[in-house]
């Protein structure tokens, strides 16, 4: 890869990194603000007695209006916006995969961070369509690789660039071994190539 086109991708991977450190700020806050919220119901003046254990199958917690706005059980947080729309989860599943998924107004998937069973680091971002448009995966044992779509799912650019993309010297037209994603909310992780 030439150094103009280094330079170039620069700047996207320093945004990707501050976006990281966000979404790991954020969780990090949602976790304290619900940890927080359990604790202050379990005290109140009536209950003078500290309880040390809470065991529930699911916890919900509802907003002044009633509304679902957080939904813990054994398998996941979910966060809600005010008008009980989905917008965030925190999920293991039965594979128990660590996964952090971000949803827009719509109830698409826009980004999503996860680890898989092997340690492979993912975190992808989506359009507002639901097509995959920038992958970024660390390997446990191997270096990163940067990916950015066109708006159709097909892969414009790939940092760094495979063997045979370096002696053509040109981007490849599609990403070897996938497929263009249609829909953000349906599409599985996989290892990267």
């Amino acid at each position: 890869m030439s150094a103009p086109r280094r330079q170039e991708a620069l700047p996207v991977l320093e945004a990707m990194e501050r976006l990281r450190r966000l979404v790991w700020g954020a969780l990090a806050l949602a976790a304290i603000a619900t940890t927080i919220a359990v604790w202050s119901r379990m005290r109140s003046p009536e209950q003078p007695q500290q309880r040390e254990q809470l065991e529930a199958r699911e916890l919900r917690i509802l907003d002044q209006n009633e509304t679902l706005r957080v939904r813990l059980t054994s398998q996941g947080l979910i966060l809600a916006d005010g008008d009980g729309k989905l917008r965030a989860t925190i999920s293991t599943g039965d594979s128990g995969v660590p996964t952090f998924s971000f949803f827009g107004k719509d109830g698409r998937a826009r980004a999503i961070l996860s680890m898989s069973v092997d340690d492979n680091v993912a975190f992808e971002i989506y359009d507002s369509g639901g097509r995959i448009g920038a992958s970024l995966r660390s390997p446990p044992d191997a270096l990163p690789s940067l990916v950015l779509y066109d708006k159709s799912g097909m892969q414009l650019a790939r940092l760094p660039a495979t063997p045979e993309e370096r002696s053509t010297n040109r981007p490849p037209v599609e990403a070897p071994g996938r497929k263009p994603v249609a829909d953000g909310r349906s599409r599985k992780l996989s290892t990267p190539h």
